[in-house]
C-alpha cells in the first residue's frame, strides 16, 4: 500500500490524473484520506472535473463518507471546475471551508452575485462564517460594486472580530475603493496595527479609482518617507496617479497639471529604469498611457522603443496613444507594422484602429464631401472584414467601435447592420443613440430611445435622450410666449424626459444637469436651466460652464457675467471654455442697443473694460496662448471697437487657425477697414480658406462698393464648391447688391437651387438699394409663391424699401399685413423704418401718433433718426426727441449736434450756439 500510495503522489505531480485515478479503481481497499485530497487539489489545479468526478464515483463504491476535508476539496474541485450544480448540492455537509471556496470561486469567475447568494444559503444554513469568507465576500461587493452590502458585511465581521488581520483590511480597503468610498478605505487603512505593501497598494489603487492622483502621489511619497520597498505594482499605480492628475483641468501654482504631472512622471520612470524594470511590459504599457496623457508623444515613442519584447498590450497602449493625439493615419500605419512584426492583434486593437478611422473621418469637410472620406470608410470596411476573419464580430465592445465608425463616416446604414448583428449591452445602445445624433437624425434617435428597456438605462442614455431632443429643436420653427422664443414640441419631449431622470435618480448626476439646463435654453426656456441649476446639491465646473453657456445663448450677456463672479466665490478656477464663453458674453454686451449704465458706460465701453478685466484673468491662469481663448479676444476686442487690442492679440498668437484669421478679417470689417480686410485675406490666401473667411470678405466688398473684386472672390467661391452654401450665397446676393449690379445679384439669385429666406431677404434688399421699388414688391410676393414663410427681417428690408421711395401707404400697408396677416409682433427696428417711412414725407402729425401708441420701449436710435426726420422741420417733436435721446445717452454728441443744426434752420442762433 505504501508504494500505491507513493505511485499516486508522483502521478498527482505530474498532473497525469487519468492514470491516477486508473490505479484507485484497480484496488480492492482505500487508501488514506489525504492520498484523495492530493489527488482533488491536483484536479483543482489542473481543473480536470472527470477524474475528480470518477474519484467520488470510487469514493462511493468504497463506501467511504464524504466528510472532513475530503468534502471541503471536492467542492473547491468542482468549484473551480465550474460545475456549480454539483458544488452546490455537495455542500448539504460541507464545512466553513467548502462554502467559502465556493464564494471565492465564483468571485474568481466574475459571478459576484452569485457569491453573494451563497453567502445568504449559508446564514439559512447556520454556518458561522471565518474570516476568509469575509474576505471573499469583500471581494464579491468591490467588483459588482456594492458599497451597501460591503458596509453591512464590515459591520458584521466586525462584531464577529474577523475583519481586523492584515488579509481582511487589505481586501477591504480594496473594495472601498472599488466602491469609490475613498474616505472609508483611508478609515480602514489607519486604523490597521501594521502596513503591508499590498496595504500601501490597496489604498493607492482606492485614491486612483476614486479619480484623486494628487492624493495617491502623496500617499506614494509617505511611502518613500517610511522607507517601504516598493514593487512593480506599486510604480505602475503611482505613474496611473500622474495619468489621473494629467488629465484633470486644474491648476496648481499657475501650472497645468499635465506639466506637473509630466515632470513627476519623469521621476519615477527613472526610478524603474534604475530598478531595471521600466522594460516590463507591464510597467512600460503604463508609461506610454501616462506620456500620452500628458502630450508628451515623443517620450510615449521613447518609451516603447525601449521595450526589449513589447506585447499586444503595448502595441494596443501606442495605437490609442496616436488616435488620442489626433494622429489617426500613423494609428493604422502602426497597425500594418504590428502585423509585420507577426504581432497577433486582439479585440483592443481592433477597438483602437476603428476610432483611427472614426477619427480621420471627422476631419472630413462634410460640405465639401471629398473622396478621402470614401477611402476612410474603405479602410474601416477593410477592418470589419478582418474582425469577421478573426470572430470577434459578435463581441460588444468591437461591435460599438464598429458602430460608432460607420456613424463617424456617415454610413448609417452598414452603422443600423452591424448594430442589428449582435448582443446588445447598455453602451451598444448608446453608441447606437450617438450616432443618430451627430447625423442630426433626433427623431431616430428619441425612436430608438423609446424601444430600450428601462432596466438598462444609465446616465448616458438619458443624456443622449436630451441631446437628440437639442438635435430636433434646431429644425423646429420657434413660438414667441411671453416675448420669449419658445421651441415647443422639443421643450414637451425634454420635460418628459426631465421627469424620467427624476423617477429613475439620475436626476444628481453632474452630466444629465448640465444636459438639462443645455436643453432648457436651446429651447427658449432658461426659466428650466434656472431651476436645474439652482436646486443641484453641487456642481462642478462643466456645470457652471453650461449654466454660463446657456445665458450666452439666449444673449443674457450681462448674466453670464454675474455668475462668473458667483462661481469664483465658490471657489472654482476657471478653463479655457470658461474663458471663451465669457468673452462671448462680453460680445453679447458690445452689441446690445446703447444705453448709459449708473456708473455712466455706455455697453460698448462696460464691455470692453470687462473684457479687459478677463484677459487679464486669462493671463494669470495661463490660457493666452489657447488658440480657442485667443480667437475669442480678438472677436470680443472686435466688438468692442478696440481693433488695436485685437491686432495684439492676433500677432501674439503662436499658433493661428483659420478661426484666428476669421476673427481678425471679422474684427477689420466690423470696423471700417473694409481695405485692411482684404489686404489680410490675401495673406490668407497661402493658408486654407473657409466659407466664412469669404463671407467676411464680400461683406466688404459690399461696404466698399468694389464690384471688380466681388467678382474675383465670387469666382473664387465657385472655385471651392461654396456657390450652393445658403450662408455664402446670401452674402454674394447682398454684395452685388451693395455693389449696385442688381444683373449679377439675379444671376446668383437664379442660380441657387434652394433660395433660403436670408437670401430672399438680401434680393429685396439688393433691389431697393438700385432704387427699383418695384422689383423688391415683386421678390416679395415671390417669396410667398416659393412656399417660405417670411419672418421679421424680410418686413424690415420690404418697409425700408418703401421708405426709399417715399411710397408711405404702400409701406404703412406692409406694416400692418406683417401683425394681422403674419402674426409677426414689430420690434424696435421694424418701429424705426416706419418712422424713417413717415420721417421722409414730413408727416409729422402721423409720427407724433405713432409715437405715443408704440407698444416697445424705445432706444437712442430711435430718437436720433426721429431728430434727423427733424430737420424737414417741426421744432417741439425735434426738442422732445433730443430731450429723450439725452436722456438715455447724455455723454453722445450726435443729438447736441442734430439739435443745433436744426435750431440754426429755425434762425434760433441763440438756442443753437447753447
Amino acid at each position: 500500500m505504501c508504494r500505491t500510495t507513493t505511485v499516486l503522489r508522483a502521478l498527482c505531480k505530474k498532473g497525469d490524473l487519468d492514470r491516477a485515478v486508473d490505479l484507485l479503481e484497480r484496488l480492492q481497499n482505500p487508501v488514506p484520506v489525504p492520498v484523495y485530497v492530493s489527488i482533488l487539489k491536483a484536479c483543482c489545479q489542473h481543473q480536470s472535473l472527470l477524474p475528480a468526478q470518477r474519484l467520488h464515483a470510487h469514493l462511493i463504491h468504497q463506501k467511504l463518507p464524504l466528510s472532513g476535508t475530503l468534502i471541503d476539496h471536492f467542492v473547491l474541485t468542482l468549484a473551480r471546475c465550474g460545475a456549480w450544480e454539483d458544488a452546490h448540492v455537495a455542500l448539504d455537509s460541507a464545512s466553513v471551508f467548502s462554502w467559502t471556496a465556493l464564494m471565492s470561486a465564483y468571485a474568481d469567475r466574475g459571478l459576484f452575485s452569485e457569491a453573494l447568494h451563497v453567502h445568504q444559503k449559508m446564514v439559512e444554513k447556520g454556518i458561522m462564517p471565518n474570516n476568509y469568507t469575509y474576505v471573499a465576500l469583500f471581494k464579491a461587493c468591490g467588483s459588482i460594486p456594492d458599497l451597501v452590502m460591503g458596509m453591512e458585511l464590515h459591520t458584521e465581521a466586525l462584531m464577529r472580530g474577523l475583519a481586523t488581520d492584515v488579509f481582511a483590511c487589505n481586501t477591504l480597503i480594496s473594495m472601498y475603493g472599488k466602491c469609490h468610498a475613498a474616505v472609508d478605505a483611508e478609515c480602514v487603512f489607519e486604523l490597521m496595527s501594521e502596513h503591508t505593501l499590498v496595504s500601501w497598494n490597496a489604498m493607492l489603487a482606492a485614491s486612483i479609482e476614486d479619480g484623486k492622483g494628487e492624493k495617491a502621489l502623496w500617499i506614494f511619497a509617505q511611502m518613500c518617507h517610511e522607507q517601504v520597498g516598493a514593487d512593480q505594482a506599486t510604480y505602475v499605480t503611482a505613474i496611473q496617479a500622474c495619468t489621473v492628475l494629467a488629465e484633470q483641468e486644474e491648476w496648481t501654482m499657475r501650472l497645468n497639471n499635465k506639466e506637473v504631472a509630466l515632470e513627476i512622471g519623469k521621476a519615477l520612470h527613472a526610478d524603474t529604469s534604475r530598478q531595471d524594470i521600466a522594460s516590463s511590459s507591464f510597467v512600460g504599457s503604463t508609461l506610454i498611457n501616462m506620456y500620452n496623457k500628458c502630450g508628451a508623444i515623443i517620450d510615449t515613442e521613447h518609451t516603447f522603443s525601449s521595450l526589449v519584447q513589447p506585447n499586444i498590450v503595448a502595441w494596443n497602449t501606442l495605437i490609442s496613444a496616436y488616435v488620442e493625439q489626433d494622429q489617426g493615419e500613423t494609428a493604422l500605419q502602426l497597425f500594418v507594422f504590428l502585423q509585420h512584426e507577426a504581432v497577433v492583434p486582439d479585440q483592443t486593437t481592433y477597438v483602437a484602429v476603428l476610432q483611427a478611422c472614426a477619427s480621420l473621418a471627422e476631419k472630413e469637410d462634410t460640405f465639401e464631401m471629398s473622396s478621402s472620406s470614401s477611402i476612410t470608410l474603405c479602410i474601416g470596411q477593410a477592418l470589419h472584414a478582418d474582425i469577421i476573419t478573426r470572430g470577434f464580430e459578435s463581441v460588444a465592445f468591437v461591435g460599438n467601435s464598429l458602430v460608432t465608425m460607420y456613424g463617424k463616416c456617415m454610413a448609417i446604414d452598414e452603422a443600423e447592420h452591424v448594430f442589428c448583428s449582435y448582443q446588445h449591452t447598455t453602451m451598444s445602445w448608446n453608441s447606437m443613440l450617438s450616432v443618430y445624433i451627430e447625423q442630426g437624425l433626433g427623431e431616430n434617435a428619441l425612436f430608438l430611445y423609446m424601444q430600450m428597456q428601462e432596466s438598462i438605462q444609465d446616465e448616458r442614455t438619458l443624456v443622449m435622450a436630451l441631446l437628440a431632443c437639442l438635435t430636433l429643436s434646431e429644425k423646429e420653427e420657434a413660438l414667441v410666449i411671453e416675448g420669449q422664443s419658445v421651441k415647443v414640441m422639443s421643450l414637451e419631449i425634454g420635460r418628459t424626459l426631465h421627469a424620467k431622470a427624476q423617477q429613475s435618480g439620475f436626476i444628481c448626476d453632474l452630466f444629465v444637469c448640465s444636459a438639462l439646463i443645455s436643453m432648457y435654453s436651446t429651447c427658449g426656456y432658461m426659466k428650466g436651466a434656472d431651476f436645474v441649476f439652482c436646486v443641484m446639491p453641487y456642481r462642478d465646473l462643466p456645470t457652471w460652464n453650461s449654466m454660463l453657456s446657456a445665458c450666452v445663448e439666449q444673449n443674457l450677456g450681462a448674466k453670464a457675467l454675474w455668475l462668473y463672479k458667483e462661481m469664483l466665490k465658490d471657489g472654482f478656477t476657471p478653463n479655457q471654455r470658461t474663458f471663451v464663453v465669457l468673452l462671448q458674453a462680453c460680445t453679447i454686451l458690445a452689441e446690445t442697443e446703447d444705453t448709459t449704465n449708473q456708473e455712466g458706460f455706455m455697453h460698448k465701453e462696460l464691455a470692453l473694460l470687462i473684457g479687459q478685466a478677463l484677459h487679464a484673468d486669462a493671463r494669470y491662469f495661463g490660457f493666452t496662448c489657447d488658440v480657442f481663448v485667443g480667437n475669442s479676444l480678438i472677436a470680443m476686442y472686435g466688438k468692442c471697437g478696440s481693433l488695436t487690442n485685437a491686432e495684439l492679440v492676433f500677432s501674439s498668437l503662436s499658433q493661428r487657425d483659420i478661426v484666428s484669421w476669421n476673427a481678425m478679417v471679422s474684427a477689420l470689417v466690423d470696423l471700417g477697414q473694409e481695405d485692411n480686410a482684404v489686404r489680410l485675406y490675401r495673406l490668407m490666401q497661402k493658408h486654407i480658406v473657409t466659407h466664412i473667411t469669404l463671407t467676411r470678405i464680400l461683406q466688404a466688398c459690399s461696404s466698399t462698393g468694389s464690384l471688380d473684386y466681388c467678382r474675383q472672390l465670387h469666382f473664387e467661391v465657385v472655385s471651392a464648391g461654396y456657390d450652393q452654401n445658403p450662408s455664402l450665397a446670401a452674402t454674394l446676393v447682398s454684395a452685388y447688391g451693395g455693389c449696385s449690379s442688381t444683373s449679377d445679384m439675379q444671376m446668383v439669385f437664379f442660380g441657387i437651387l434652394e433660395p433660403d429666406l436670408t437670401t430672399w431677404n438680401a434680393c429685396i434688399a439688393g433691389h431697393a438699394g438700385d432704387g427699383d421699388f418695384l422689383l423688391s414688391f415683386d421678390v416679395f410676393e415671390r417669396i410667398n409663391l416659393a412656399g417660405v414663410i417670411v419672418d421679421g427681417v424680410t418686413f424690415i428690408k420690404v418697409i425700408s424699401a418703401c421708405a426709399r421711395t417715399a411710397l408711405v401707404p404702400e409701406g404703412l400697408a406692409y406694416f400692418k399685413s406683417m401683425t394681422v396677416d403674419y402674426e409677426i409682433l414689430p420690434d424696435m427696428k421694424h418701429h424705426g423704418c416706419l418712422l424713417d417711412l413717415l420721417g421722409r414725407t414730413g408727416d409729422f402729425k402721423r409720427i407724433e401718433s405713432f409715437i405715443d401708441r408704440m407698444p416697445v420701449q424705445t432706444d437712442v436710435a430711435f430718437w436720433l433718426g426721429l431728430l434727423g426726420a427733424c430737420t424737414r422741420g417741426n421744432l417741439e417733436l425735434a426738442e422732445r426727441a433730443f430731450e429723450n435721446a439725452v436722456n438715455l445717452q447724455p455723454e453722445q454728441s450726435t443729438p447736441y449736434i442734430l439739435m443745433s443744426n436744426i435750431y440754426a434752420d429755425a434762425g434760433l442762433q441763440e438756442c443753437a450756439g447753447g
